[in-house]
């Protein structure tokens, strides 16, 4: 998707850094956070273009002037909305959750969505401010299972029987006793 003119673009780089107090010692990179990364494009989107940005097939006409200079013209060769059909693109791309690698003169954003859209309709052109959020692809993959050990570890617990139960004694006596002062 290519746009007549992008007038304003922002990019948003943030991290979480924890509230919590961090142990001296300890890296504090450990405790900070990247999160996604997010892009605000503000574009101009025109039905009367001055280029073919979207390759519509248009062609250069000379036009005569009356005054002696001719001017030159786009003439393409069926009526189009292009603000109409941006924005449909753009809601649609929103909609379906299509990742979207994001181009501009100053950066490349990889795997973008569309969170936000806002369309300024202006005659026959229309200002769009487009919002997107980074979406972070991950992959996993399946281990195989430790092997099984050759000898059973550790013994179920066997039963003794009934037992009788063991006298109480007070705390005191258990320590004359453990101090050998009596038996």
């Amino acid at each position: 998707m290519h746009f007549d003119a992008v007038v304003g673009e922002t990019v948003t780089l943030s991290a979480d850094v924890p509230e919590h107090p961090v142990e001296q010692g300890s890296n504090v990179a450990d405790h900070i956070t990247p999160e996604v990364d997010r892009l605000r494009l503000d574009v101009l989107v025109s039905n009367t273009p001055i280029a073919d940005v979207a390759n519509r097939g248009a062609t250069v006409q000379s036009l005569p002037t009356g005054i002696g200079v001719d001017v030159n013209v786009l003439v393409f060769p069926q009526q189009f909305d292009a603000v109409k059909d941006t924005v449909r693109d753009l809601e649609r791309f929103r909609d379906e959750g299509i990742l979207i690698d994001v181009v501009t003169h100053a950066r490349y954003c990889a795997s973008m969505v569309v969170t936000q859209i806002e369309s300024k309709p202006r005659g026959t052109s229309a200002d769009i401010t487009i919002q997107f959020k980074q979406v972070r692809i991950v992959s996993t993959r399946t281990v195989a299972l430790a092997p099984k050990p050759k000898e059973a570890r550790g013994q179920p617990m066997k039963s003794t029987g009934s037992q009788q139960p063991k006298p109480k004694q007070s705390l005191a006596v258990g320590i004359f006793k453990t101090l050998g002062l009596v038996e």
